[in-house]
């Protein structure tokens, strides 16, 4: 979570989206909508940081749980903030799965 972190934070939608899986979806629960796979990843936070140039992010991970030696749950708490002094804080749920060598994104609540 650390390089998804400095990846957000220098505003590298390739290197954030690098980090989900091919089918990878992010369901936002307040609105519904969802993004499904690693491009439509990449060009949403493309069009946040063409939108604003201050946006940041921090995490805090509350737990991480191993399901099985390749899938893994992180529960924890997401701070967005933007340049006009704004920020959003939401609770999140994601499922890792390892894949290639790596872990990777593959669902976000």
């Amino acid at each position: 979570m650390q390089s998804y972190l400095r990846a957000f934070n220098r505003h590298d939608a390739a290197a954030l989206a690098a980090h989900w899986s091919e089918a990878g979806q992010n369901v936002d629960i307040d609105t519904g909508e969802t993004t499904r796979g690693r491009e439509a990843v990449r060009e949403v936070f493309a069009a946040l940081f063409a939108q604003d140039a201050g946006a940041s992010i921090d995490i805090d991970l509350e737990s991480i749980r191993t399901v099985r030696d390749d899938v893994a749950v992180i529960d924890g708490v997401s701070r967005l903030s933007f340049s006009d002094g704004a920020a959003s804080n939401s609770r999140f749920s994601a499922v890792l799965v390892r894949e290639a060598g790596g872990w990777f994104l593959d669902s976000v609540r």
